[in-house]
């Protein structure tokens, strides 16, 4: 494997773990559980922002396009 592709496959990588990362964070803050994350040398819990239950049900769509 030549350096450029150990580049590029670091780079799939290092996004594929954003990814999930982010996925994983939206899914607990829907469902109102804390987070733990290691922070500074501490472990914190990050506490999702509150919402209005109805928000959580809305559907979300596409504008009509005009």
């Amino acid at each position: 494997m030549t350096p450029e592709q150990k580049k590029q496959l670091r780079a799939k990588i290092d996004l594929g773990l954003k990814v999930s990362v982010a996925r994983a964070l939206e899914e607990h803050a829907r469902a109102g559980r804390k987070v733990t994350i290691w922070r500074d040398g501490q472990a914190v819990q990050i506490v999702p922002p509150l919402r209005p239950a109805m928000e959580s049900m809305a559907v979300r769509e596409d504008p009509p396009e005009t």
